[in-house]
């Protein structure tokens, strides 16, 4: 075997299982390095105006940069969690007071159940099923003793899984002041490696940077407006739990086919069930005209504010992005899944343009502009 090719052989695999240790090294880490990654990566251009300021002391920028997003995201989302360990506990004692009062035999003949087409309903199925002989009571006052019982231990699981956020926290913070602080130039390293012309670069980094905002401010700020509508109108409205239930709804406004539907609906019949037909119409209104079209105005103008119009995934592509991307990787599948898309498909792109590809659609490099015509000479 030849020397040369011998030596470049030993020195690949050298350098890949010296990657693969550096993986398992660093591994511990990664969530936080993505975390403090995306948060810089919105917040630079803030730090940029500020180290305008105090061009030598970078440190003191980096470290008002830190201090501010603690005060405005970290202490808030901290002090959410704890009123949400709060709520866990107390609607799980809810859920026990209520399961003990509810008169199913009332329940049974209430007047919305004596609808026309209700009662052919339960004729059409009292054929096969003798309905006098089933436990009403016992089998919901099982069901609501198991989801109480779930919610507590969910509570205590809670609370501890709170004291391992409280330390990703921490190693966040320090990840972003040295991200602030060195990041540019642990970005032009990454440039130096990528073996393509500089404009390309640029562009890459560019689309980037626009899905890591596409997909915070859309989907993330879209999430937390409803969540926080509709949590607002539960607890306008007297519905338990109304901190833990708008969480639940933000968490579900991820998933299109789903959303806060499946939490303010049967909020709304419990309500009309308990004798505030008033309550519940004005919830069914709010999460319909409020919580459900605020998803289709606010998420299109976050989007178009941070991301051009040939960086958007489409609908059907995004919606099974952000599935598979919460399988794959949690929360952070919520922005590196779209991310993972947009770059191989500018991957592709690239490639085409290498080839000279006839056909590629020139949606990285811009067609060159063409000459402005001469102006006609003047007559006479």
């Amino acid at each position: 075997m030849d020397r040369k090719l011998f030596f470049t052989l030993f020195v690949a695999l050298l350098l890949g299982a010296m990657l693969w240790q550096l993986y398992l090294i660093f591994e511990p880490f990664v969530n936080s390095l993505l975390w403090a990654g995306v948060l810089v990566s919105l917040s630079y251009p803030v730090y940029a105006r500020l180290l305008a300021r105090m061009p030598k002391r970078p440190e003191v920028a980096a470290l008002l940069m830190c201090l501010g997003l603690t005060l405005g995201l970290v202490l808030p989302f901290l002090f959410l969690m704890v009123l949400l360990f709060q709520d866990l506990s107390e609607g799980a004692r809810q859920l026990s007071h209520s399961a003990q009062n509810i008169n199913f035999d009332t329940l049974r003949h209430h007047p919305i159940l004596q609808q026309p087409w209700l009662v052919q309903i339960q004729e059409f199925l009292g054929r096969f099923v003798k309905v006098e002989n089933l436990d009403f009571k016992n089998t919901a006052m099982n069901s609501l003793k198991g989801l109480s019982q779930f919610m507590l231990a969910s509570s205590t699981d809670f609370f501890k899984a709170l004291s391992g956020m409280v330390i990703l926290l921490l190693l966040v913070e320090i990840n972003l002041f040295f991200l602030f602080c060195d990041g540019k130039r642990f970005v032009d390293y990454l440039k130096s490696l990528i073996p393509i012309e500089s404009q390309y670069k640029d562009l890459v980094l560019g689309r980037m940077r626009e899905v890591v905002q596409a997909s915070i401010f859309g989907s993330v700020g879209t999430a937390c407006a409803q969540g926080l509508l509709g949590g607002l109108g539960f607890l306008v409205l007297g519905v338990p739990s109304a901190i833990l239930w708008g969480v639940t709804m933000t968490v579900l406004s991820f998933l299109p086919l789903v959303g806060p539907p499946v939490v303010w609906a049967p909020a709304a019949a419990w309500l009309f069930f308990q004798g505030h037909p008033i309550k519940a119409l004005i919830l069914v209104l709010w999460g319909t005209l409020v919580v459900g079209t605020i998803d289709n105005i606010l998420r299109p103008i976050l989007i178009s504010s941070v991301s051009s119009e040939d960086n958007r995934l489409n609908t059907l592509v995004l919606f099974l992005a952000v599935l598979g991307g919460l399988k794959v990787f949690g929360f952070l599948g919520i922005v590196l899944a779209p991310l993972m898309i947009v770059l191989t498909l500018t991957l592709i792109e690239l490639v085409q343009i290498g080839l000279g590809y006839p056909q590629v659609k020139r949606l990285i490099v811009p067609e060159p502009a063409l000459p402005a015509p001469p102006d006609p000479a003047p007559e006479g």
